[in-house]
């Protein structure tokens, strides 16, 4: 990484998805895809545009879930990813802030899966304003990596950009792979608005003001749907 926070080239992958493919859904005709997973602009409504990037991501992690657990039964085509998208702001709904704390967005994702009966539940790591009750970098890391190693995207929301240029503030994304680049400093690969690309996300944790946090699906032990069923 640069002195700007830009990322470098030459890095070493810690950890990610097993099928980034399962992010890109065909058309009708099952024409290949031209995006990786959801845009928020796909949203029919304006203020689902404007607003809709936290359930927009909390649907990433279901339906990527529901393809590792459940094959099948997921959105098999953009038309049908996109209903999903819409089914899914009922569990994750902005406000008048959107989806300003990770709890609404593990809330919304852990109902859905109850309702649905999917056997999986939502994990969370607050990145707080007060910088003194923030966890280390390397707790953040064992985080990513224990999502991205059991095969669950993350979604990371980000408060404040931490001065990186190629990241909105107030906004949530979906975290596929993260890396250490030649000098060591910490990447990220997201998936926003559709598109793929790398942030400096050690660049993000050492100088964002306002926090946010990550949330992702962990399987959920047949114990415990036993108990929710009673």
């Amino acid at each position: 990484m640069n002195k700007d926070g830009e990322v470098a080239l030459g890095s070493v992958r810690i950890a990610g998805i097993h099928h980034p493919e399962a992010l890109r859904h065909p058309d009708e005709e099952g024409r290949e895809p031209t995006v990786s997973g959801c845009n928020q602009n796909l949203y029919r409504g304006s203020f689902q545009q404007q607003a809709g990037c936290g359930p927009c991501t909390a649907t990433n992690l279901l339906d990527y879930a529901m393809q590792q657990y459940l094959p099948g039964i997921h959105a098999l085509n953009l038309p049908a990813f996109i209903d999903m998208m819409h089914q899914v702001w009922h569990y994750v709904t902005p406000g008048l802030m959107g989806v300003h704390r990770t709890w609404q967005l593990a809330d919304g994702i852990d109902r859905y899966a109850a309702e649905h009966n999917l056997p999986f539940h939502a994990v969370r790591l607050d990145f707080p304003t007060r910088r003194a009750k923030r966890p280390s970098v390397d707790a953040v890391v064992r985080f990513l990596s224990d999502g991205l190693n059991g095969d669950s995207p993350v979604a990371f929301l980000n408060l404040s950009n931490g001065k990186l240029a190629d990241l909105e503030s107030w906004h949530w994304v979906t975290i596929t792979a993260i890396f250490r680049d030649s000098g060591g400093e910490l990447q990220a690969e997201i998936a926003n608005y559709g598109i793929l690309s790398r942030i400096a996300l050690g660049t993000w944790l050492h100088k964002t003001k306002l926090g946010g946090g990550f949330v992702y699906c962990r399987k959920t032990p047949s114990s415990w749907m036993g108990e929710c069923k009673k």
